[in-house]
């Protein structure tokens, strides 16, 4: 029995304007629509002996027969191609059930793409979504995945840039809200706020997350947050703890916000998580989780990994097991086999005879070689910002400093990274010189791998905080040979704390 496995991922609504309503029942729309990395897991196969279609899950509330919109797909698949096979389909639940997150819709998308591909019918995606626009209006989106407007009744796709991959934070209350009655509800005359589409359009196409965050539009809010107020609670909730924007997906419950800054995520994540275990009715769930453009299934894997290697949170020496990577992804053993491959050739990983892959070691010598270039470039793009810099920039640079160093007086080690990289980049910026900042960009996964080390063994806080001020002042006073001077000392305090983790991590 040939089988595959593919994410079912789940959608937001960026806007959702109702235009007007069709003779069919059915309403015009045009709305903004983006994948979200938050997904149900569908792994199809088919052959044996039945010629049936079979459904399980790890979510007892779902149906198993052809009230589900998985089941309905395979057999719409069956009929429009005069196959007949058997299916079995099994469904791993992760994205809310009727939470206006598109979780059927893209359980049904996962169906069709999978079938077409196990039985070599070759339909592609524009056959697929002519297929799906039978099953509902979401699905066609669903397949192509991505960020798109959508119109018509959400079937007309045209597709938009990739917005970066930004966290947000999803939230479903503990209501039910049925998607027919929003739509009966809603007097398209006594709408209030509509979405500036063209606006939001070109915010996407200009990379301008908070301009897209804060003119975030729904509709449909006018019908719901009237009659659950937990919906408006929850928006509220989002802003005051640093979101810009929060938006009702669909036609609700689901509630998200959208947030420029990795750490303000992270620190609202952490109160509503608080606020739900204390015993707050206010959200049943809440995901974190980041827009996704959807990258190629070998891509995605191959950052995830990188990832994990560059932040530590898979260590040197550690052994890479394709079956454990595969199952923790959510992921078949092929594109985790591809990634490590690739990730051999950037020299994060080593192949080890007889023993398999594991992550590369980082030896004093590859600190001391990589520090050793990286403060003779650092000099001199301190040196030239000294010459270069702006008012503007330097403004920038303080603001960084300022920043930073309040992330590492409360021991915040993803924000104190973050702020680093930012200060360096100004640095580098005002360089003006576009050479050595493509140099340097070369080193960048390398030394942040390294950062990840100093930053979070570096002895004294204190002193950390003083060597950027110094760099600061420096610059500030335009004083190219001393930027260079302190540029270069703080390098090699880098290269002695590095070196004595490692001896530390050695030791153990």
């Amino acid at each position: 029995m040939d089988s595959l496995t593919i994410r079912a991922n789940a959608k937001i609504n960026l806007s959702l304007d109702v235009t007007g309503r069709r003779p069919d029942g059915y309403h015009d729309v045009r709305m903004i629509m983006q994948s979200v990395s938050l997904h149900d897991l569908i792994t199809v196969s088919v052959g044996g002996g039945s010629k049936g279609i079979k459904i399980e899950s790890n979510d007892r509330r779902m149906p198993l027969d052809n009230r589900n919109l998985a089941y309905k797909a395979a057999e719409l698949f069956k009929t429009e191609t005069g196959l007949d096979f058997g299916v079995n389909i099994r469904i791993v639940k992760r994205i809310p059930i009727a939470a206006g997150l598109g979780g059927g819709s893209a359980d049904a998308a996962a169906v069709l793409i999978a079938l077409d591909r196990l039985c070599g019918t070759k339909i592609g995606k524009k056959g697929l979504c002519d297929m799906g626009k039978k099953l509902g209006a979401d699905v066609p989106f669903c397949i192509m995945g991505g960020t798109m407007l959508a119109e018509g009744i959400g079937d007309v796709l045209t597709p938009l840039p990739g917005i970066p991959g930004i966290d947000i934070i999803i939230a479903r209350p503990r209501i039910r809200v049925s998607t027919a009655w929003v739509y009966q509800n809603l007097q398209l005359d006594a709408v209030g706020k509509r979405p500036d589409t063209g606006l939001l359009l070109e915010a996407i196409m200009a990379g301008d997350i908070g301009l897209l965050a804060r003119n975030m539009v729904n509709v449909l809010e006018s019908v719901t947050v009237s009659r659950y107020e937990v919906i408006g609670q929850i928006k509220e909730s989002f802003i005051r703890l640093g979101a810009a924007g929060s938006l009702m997906s669909g036609s609700g419950p689901s509630v998200f916000a959208v947030f420029t800054d990795a750490t303000a995520a992270e620190y609202a994540w952490k109160k509503l998580e608080k606020s739900r275990t204390d015993g707050s009715n206010m959200a049943g769930k809440f995901s974190k989780v980041n827009l996704y453009d959807y990258k190629p299934l070998r891509e995605v894997v191959f950052n995830t990994l990188k990832e994990a290697i560059i932040t530590g949170e898979l260590k040197p020496g550690e052994r890479l097991m394709e079956v454990q990577l595969s199952e923790k992804i959510g992921v078949s053993r092929t594109p985790v086999r591809e990634a490590i491959r690739k990730l051999e050739l950037e020299g994060l990983v080593e192949m080890i005879p007889r023993k398999g892959a594991h992550v590369a070691e980082i030896t004093t010598k590859d600190i001391m070689d990589v520090l050793e270039v990286r403060a003779t470039l650092d000099g001199l793009a301190t040196a030239l910002s000294a010459e270069r810099i702006t008012e503007s920039e330097l403004s920038s640079l303080k603001n960084v400093l300022t920043q930073l160093t309040t992330y590492i007086e409360k021991e915040n080690l993803q924000g104190s990274i973050k702020k680093d990289v930012e200060f360096h980049e100004v640095i580098y910026k005002s360089s003006r010189n576009d050479k050595l900042i493509q140099i340097i960009n070369n080193l960048r996964e390398q030394v942040h791998r390294f950062r990840v080390i100093y930053m979070k063994d570096y002895s004294s806080p204190k002193d950390l905080i003083e060597e950027h001020i110094r760099i600061y002042d420096a610059i500030s006073r335009r004083d190219p040979e001393l930027a260079r001077n302190v540029a270069i000392e703080h390098i090699k305090n880098q290269e002695t704390t590095i070196v004595n983790a490692l001896k530390k991590l050695n030791r153990k």
